[in-house]
């Protein structure tokens, strides 16, 4: 029978890193692509691939919902900050173990949001009601999203730095690679409803 050791807490420091940087790569490119439906050259430009970009948007929306809902999920077998804070209690003060608890606490309202979609909609396709619903239930804005986001990096942050002098840097970003794309698109004549005789 193969037995199996349970990650250090540095090594699950490192996997909700990930998961972090990935859901704020997802969520950036995911808003990017909503304010660039702003603009009528943009959408010219994106007109001709579409599907590439219908698909992506929808890719892109259920990638940064299960990977945020994964953060707080209370499930012992997965790499969560549940898991994570367990894992360090013999090394925590009772200051600290509170400290933990009220940041996870004012987290929760988002991450049970995040629930209503994560398993009515991308998860599981609920029988009860169309997704239209299930995302009326949630009332999540992409705002409470950043913050949410925001409030997880900064959480993994102090944990690694109070209790392993690391600092973490989240500085990957979506939008400035997605930018670059549209201007280019933008740039070609070709990409545009009725490109100049000659030119396309």
């Amino acid at each position: 029978m193969s037995t199996s050791t349970q990650p250090s807490a540095q090594e699950q420091i490192s996997t909700l890193y990930r998961i972090l940087t990935e859901a704020q790569t997802s969520f950036d490119l995911w808003e990017g692509l909503r304010e660039a439906r702003s603009d009528q050259a943009t959408v010219d430009a994106m007109q001709r691939y579409s599907v590439f970009f219908t698909g992506t948007e929808s890719a892109l929306l259920d990638s940064f919902i299960v990977l945020l809902y994964s953060l707080f999920e209370t499930r012992r077998d997965t790499i969560n900050f549940h898991t994570l804070i367990r894992t360090l209690d013999l090394t925590l003060s009772a200051t600290q173990k509170a400290d933990l608890a009220d940041r996870v606490k004012a987290l929760k309202a988002t991450w049970l949001k995040l629930g209503i979609l994560r398993n009515e909609v991308v998860g599981h396709q609920s029988l009860n009601q169309l997704p239209a619903q299930s995302f009326a239930k949630a009332a999540i804005s992409p705002q409470e999203i950043q913050d949410y986001l925001i409030k997880s990096q900064a959480l993994l942050g102090h944990i690694s730095s109070t209790l392993f002098n690391t600092c973490l840097s989240f500085n990957v970003k979506g939008k400035p690679y997605l930018e670059r794309l549209l201007t280019d698109m933008r740039s070609n004549n070709s990409f545009k409803p009725n490109p100049l005789r000659g030119s396309a």
